[in-house]
């Protein structure tokens, strides 16, 4: 019995180590941020070559959702570092799940002065 908890246990915290995967894209400039009228999705153009998952989601610019927690204060974020020129760095964590064929992020810092 106990070993069969055993492995159940380990079984669970390698799968899940397994499936969380991060895929930083560094320092980028932000080129170009839009947002869709019907949808709620806003995006950021990034210089560099393509961010994203590999064979799953690729692309030269992030998506996420305005209606999300956060997604307002985001937006604000990615246009005060676009008219200041200022690069930030996301960590890609998964395909939007509305456009699915884009990356989306879990977090994104501006680049330190």
């Amino acid at each position: 019995m106990l070993k069969r908890n055993l492995f159940i246990v380990l079984l669970f915290l390698f799968s899940n180590v397994s499936l969380a995967a991060d895929y930083p894209t560094g320092y980028r400039a932000i080129e170009r941020v839009g947002c869709h009228l019907r949808d709620n999705i806003c995006y950021a153009y990034l210089d560099g070559p393509e961010i994203g998952i590999p064979k799953l989601c690729e692309s030269d610019s992030v998506r996420w959702v305005t209606d999300q927690p956060n997604g307002r204060e985001m937006l604000s974020l990615i246009m005060s570092a676009y008219h200041a020129k200022t690069r930030m760095a996301f960590v890609i964590d998964s395909c939007l799940a509305q456009q699915p064929s884009y990356p989306t992020f879990r977090n994104a810092i501006t680049e330190p002065k």
